[in-house]
């Protein structure tokens, strides 16, 4: 999936108890979970992409429902 990068700073290495679940062209890490997937991170811009990209909706969608 395309996702926007604009790094200046980025993930170099995920810590203890999570877990690197998307990257970029370069390898960069575009997205992390706790192994207990109750956490999530990007270090991309779903909010500029879900109408272009749907399936980013479900990161929204899962986000409502955690809360």
């Amino acid at each position: 999936m395309w996702v926007n990068s604009f790094h200046r700073q980025g993930v170099h290495r995920v810590p203890k108890g999570w877990r690197a679940v998307a990257w970029s062209a370069d390898g960069l890490v575009e997205a992390a979970e706790s192994d207990d997937r109750q956490v999530v991170g990007v270090q991309f811009h779903p909010e500029w992409l879900f109408e272009d990209e749907p399936s980013l909706l479900a990161l929204f969608e899962w986000l409502v429902r955690a809360g």
